[in-house]
């Protein structure tokens, strides 16, 4: 085994381990308040100790459990596009997402969730997806705009 470089390492690395009976390293870590394991599918100490290091780093160095909770998704390959979205439940989704974009003011966000909610009312089916959503959509939502607005089309639609 080679020399440790880290203090964190004297001890072996934090969450690096064997489950009795088993000869393959693994990973514990812990996920809002849920503990998880994973097989790291290696029998060498050091292998397992770089593939935790990267592949789980920013399980390791992550300090919002927002932040954290997305590299999780992305890890499981649970993206909220490979679920069935519906556009009735798109907002919160959205609204939730670190991913978001981060209004300056409450007003602006208020906006972004008023333009949401008209385009919602404007397709009339809150059964469909956002998968289904095209620029078809988005296209006549817009000429709808022009012809029922007083006010220039500025508003941009983010789907």
């Amino acid at each position: 085994m080679k020399e440790k470089d880290s203090k964190k390492e004297e001890k072996g690395y934090p969450g690096i381990f064997k489950r009795p009976g088993t000869d393959n390293w693994c990973f514990r870590y812990q996920v809002n308040k849920s503990r998880k394991t994973v097989s790291l599918g290696t029998k060498d100490y050091d292998e397992a100790v770089k593939i935790v290091r990267e592949k789980y780093k920013p399980l390791i160095e992550t300090t919002s459990e927002e932040v954290l909770a997305a590299h999780v998704a992305n890890a499981r390959k649970m993206h909220i596009q490979s679920k069935k979205l519906y556009l009735a439940n798109a907002w919160d989704v959205y609204s939730t997402s670190p991913e978001r974009a981060n209004p300056a003011t409450v007003s602006e966000q208020q906006s972004y969730k008023s333009s949401f909610d008209d385009f919602v009312k404007f397709l009339d089916n809150p059964r469909i997806t956002v998968a289904e959503i095209t620029h078809v959509h988005a296209e006549k939502y817009a000429e709808d705009m022009k012809k029922t607005s007083t006010m220039p089309l500025i508003r941009t639609i983010a789907i």
